[in-house]
């Protein structure tokens, strides 16, 4: 037969079902479907398929028998059911995590360019000289020598432990000579006395009608005071330093973007996140090398602190540039402190690691010392 026939089915009886019940269902069909009272033209087929039937399930051996390809054909069927199902459900999930990709970084690019025509009065340029006169690769030859000399478990997982540490120190002391300085600018940099001029063009129409109400309070209201957070300054180092440890700087710049778009978040937090992700992205590029990530350039980052936090919150460029350089300094003090603590971890393991070398030494030095009076007697 090319195809199984399941004769349970036929009879509509279950697999474990008595002889008794099989010969119940048989009678039943054979009345129903015999050629007298059936007038469809398959009556013969029918009747055929419920004989071959009942003949084989009320025969216990050709039923064992019969049982024996019934399992086997579920099983078969089984598994190439679990494999559809496994196909089409990673399937989805792959469409779905193309998706969540998609979601996540399709706006970049609109963002880039809408905030570039919203921002075009109210451009920042932050500039942090950062000296190059660092190796940053010096703790690192010093500690595989260290690894190479001795092969010890315990030394090289401790030592393998302090890696990561020396890694996210070093950038740290990129910023110990660095001097920050932030300036609002337009064509060159703002005079005070044109500051009013640069807030209307931002935030009201460019009409020169002195009646506008709006316009009037605009310009000569006291500026806003931005509210000072330094739980939010820590709270956001700590995330970046987190994020950066466990996946990259792509996942900083994920978490940054989905920040944003977070209506329940802090857009002060999320100044935040930015500013200290751009600063350990710039010292990376300038010290190692290392291509910058085009989502923390200066210009993308100006435009998004602008356009999701000044502007929306009517901060007039003096308030903006004396804010950006506070928020850079201290944000550069937090990174120091995290960074120096990790250090003084390292410097504690590294004496761990001296000490358990010693130990070892001394071990290995009492194992291979000749034994003084066997050395007599030879």
């Amino acid at each position: 037969m090319n195809t199984f026939i399941n004769y349970y089915e036929i009879l509509h009886v279950s697999q474990d079902a008595p002889v008794e019940i099989i010969r119940l269902a048989y009678k039943g069909l054979a009345q129903k479907y015999h050629p007298d009272r059936y007038q469809g033209n398959d009556a013969n087929g029918k009747m055929q398929l419920i004989n071959e039937a009942f003949e084989v399930l009320t025969n216990e051996n050709k039923r064992k028998e019969f049982d024996l390809k019934l399992n086997s054909f579920n099983q078969r069927k089984q598994k190439e059911r679990d494999f559809q199902e496994y196909q089409k459900r990673k399937k989805y999930e792959d469409f779905q995590q193309q998706e969540k990709n998609s979601r996540n970084f399709s706006k970049n690019d609109d963002d880039k360019d809408r905030s570039q025509k919203e921002a075009k009065a109210f451009n920042v340029n932050i500039n942090i000289n950062i000296s190059k006169g660092l190796y940053i690769f010096k703790p690192f030859l010093s500690l595989y020598n260290m690894i190479k000399r001795n092969s010890k478990k315990i030394i090289i997982s401790l030592s393998i432990l302090g890696v990561g540490i020396i890694f996210i120190s070093t950038i740290l002391s990129i910023y110990e000579n660095t001097r920050y300085s932030e300036n609002i600018v337009t064509e060159g940099p703002l005079p005070a006395e044109q500051a009013d001029e640069t807030v209307n063009t931002l935030y009201a129409s460019t009409s020169e009608s002195a009646s506008t109400p709006e316009l009037v309070n605009t310009t000569n209201e006291q500026s806003k005071v931005i509210p000072s957070r330094p739980d939010l300054m820590y709270k956001a180092v700590q995330s970046v330093i987190n994020i950066q440890e466990e996946s990259g700087i792509i996942g900083v710049v994920k978490e940054i973007h989905d920040c944003y778009i977070d209506k329940k978040e802090d857009r002060l937090y999320c100044l935040f996140l930015d500013l200290t992700a751009r600063m350990l992205d710039l010292g990376a590029s300038q010290t190692m090398g290392i291509i910058r990530d085009d989502y923390l350039m200066d210009e993308r980052v100006l435009s998004r602190i602008n356009n999701n936090y000044y502007i929306p919150n009517s901060i007039d460029s003096s308030t903006a540039t004396e804010h950006l350089q506070n928020v850079n300094a201290e944000l550069a003090e937090i990174l120091k402190a995290k960074y120096q603590q990790k250090v003084n971890e390292m410097n504690s393991t590294d004496k761990l690691n001296k000490s358990v070398e010693e130990e070892l030494s001394e071990i290995n030095n009492d194992e291979v010392k000749p034994d003084q009076s066997s050395s007599n007697l030879i």
